[in-house]
């Protein structure tokens, strides 16, 4: 995706993430969904240089079956 926006001039340069847990029936599918229907979602937006928003997705994650480190600056 971000190949894509490049070729385009599309540049994120910054990306502003929230990380929420999320128990539901309705968002897996397939053998390997989770019997619990506990989810990490990462709602994330990106911007350019300017500060104008490129991209935003809603990604779910299987709880437990990922890690995400956070570093926070100030």
């Amino acid at each position: 995706m971000f190949a894509a926006m490049d070729r385009i001039g599309l540049v994120p340069v910054r990306a502003l993430a929230e990380l929420h847990a999320v128990n539901s029936r309705d968002i897996g599918w397939g053998r390997n969904r989770p019997a619990s229907g506990l989810y990490l979602l990462l709602d994330q937006v990106h911007f350019d240089r300017s500060g104008t928003p490129v991209a935003y997705s809603k990604t779910y994650f299987v709880e437990g079956r990922f890690q995400f480190v956070l570093v926070r600056t100030r």
